[in-house]
């Protein structure tokens, strides 16, 4: 009979091995939609609000892609609560609030529907709202996932797991998103 820690060696090289066999590093299922008319909205200034979903570090992230496209300013104030505006209901009265106060064209905001560690996945749902007539100017829709930790070999686990961080993934994520807008944009 094979000594338990035999054994337990043996399950961990299976495992590992079977990890390793996954050949994609990063995963992603999403729709891209953009206006027709997106050119003729000449965006110059976008209101962006933080992702429903309670992830502040992807909001951030993805603020500061919005930002480094220098055809536009992204700004952020927080809205009062009586201007109320989420991805699902967006009243006009608060796309005209935002336009007044914020001399903005448009609003970004989406909602993260699911985050995960191990391995890191998220899903969303992105756009940018006209807030002149409410129209979608630009949406994305999808799930990404970071298959590298099926690919760690046994000897390496360790030190691919500190390189193994939530800001490159979530940054990886945000490029494609811009990747995807700048293609259909211009």
């Amino acid at each position: 009979m094979k000594s338990p820690v035999f054994l337990k060696k043996i399950v961990w090289v299976c495992f590992f091995w079977l990890m390793g066999c996954q050949s994609s590093q990063h995963l992603s299922h999403f729709s891209v939609s953009m206006s027709p008319h997106f050119q003729e909205y000449n965006l110059q200034r976008i209101f962006f609000l933080p992702m429903e979903g309670n992830q502040n570090t992807f909001s951030s992230t993805l603020q500061d892609s919005l930002a480094k496209n220098k055809a536009w300013e992204v700004v952020y104030f927080p809205l009062p609560q009586s201007c109320p505006i989420s991805p699902y209901n967006i009243p006009s009265s608060s796309l005209s609030y935002i336009a007044q106060k914020y001399h903005v064209q448009a609003v970004a905001l989406g909602k993260v529907s699911h985050f995960s560690l191990t391995p890191m996945k998220i899903s969303l749902r992105f756009f940018l709202v006209s807030v002149y007539d409410g129209k979608i100017l630009y949406s994305i829709d999808g799930t990404w996932e970071d298959q590298s930790i099926y690919s760690l070999e046994y000897e390496k686990i360790e030190r691919s797991m500190a390189s193994l961080s939530v800001e490159k993934f979530f940054s990886e994520v945000c490029r494609q998103i811009m990747e995807q807008f700048k293609n259909g944009s211009g």
